[in-house]
């Protein structure tokens, strides 16, 4: 990937397996090592060793358009799926202008967070979080997951909404 002195490459440009200088915290920060057949991709800290493809500090700022140039071979946005142990929840603004089909995030917060994913396009959201974490996030109305075959019945609307109240302090 370029430095900020050069163009980045169009997005969904890149499909080809490889190793790529890019941006992720800094220029040229990392390298990305795409393997054939390999829709994932892991961010984290250092502690997490081979379970995360890419290190960064729990409270590094990432620049998610880094990703904007890779593609699957067939031209779908790569990573398909994103597992992300950190504090920047910047993914969610970056979501509203590419699809995320998966997103796992854990997050590693030092305050009170904030999050606003209302408006980004994430088929799938996993959180994570610590017992010691409060996170409010604010999510799109209506796109609460069917997780009937967790349950035995469709989650309603309002069975999720007494969920979320008997286990948050709004």
């Amino acid at each position: 990937m370029p430095n900020d002195t050069q163009a980045r490459p169009p997005a969904g440009s890149v499909r080809e397996f490889g190793r790529y200088p890019i941006d992720l915290i800094g220029p040229r920060s990392h390298t990305l090592v795409i393997q054939p057949g390999v829709g994932s991709l892991s961010i984290g800290p250092s502690q997490l060793g081979k379970k995360a493809d890419l290190h960064v500090a729990t409270d590094a700022i990432i620049d998610w358009t880094v990703f904007d140039a890779f593609a699957t071979p067939a031209g779908s946005p790569w990573p398909r799926f994103l597992h992300y142990a950190g504090s920047d929840a910047g993914f969610f603004d970056w979501a509203q202008k590419r699809p995320i089909e998966e997103m796992t995030w854990a997050p590693i917060l030092s305050e009170d967070t904030v999050a606003d994913a209302r408006q980004s396009n994430l088929q799938g959201l996993h959180i994570k979080l610590d017992q010691s974490e409060r996170l409010s996030l604010k999510l799109p109305k209506g796109q609460l997951s069917q997780s009937d075959h967790l349950i035995g019945q469709p989650i309603t609307e309002e069975m999720a909404q007494r969920w979320f109240d008997a286990v948050r302090d709004y």
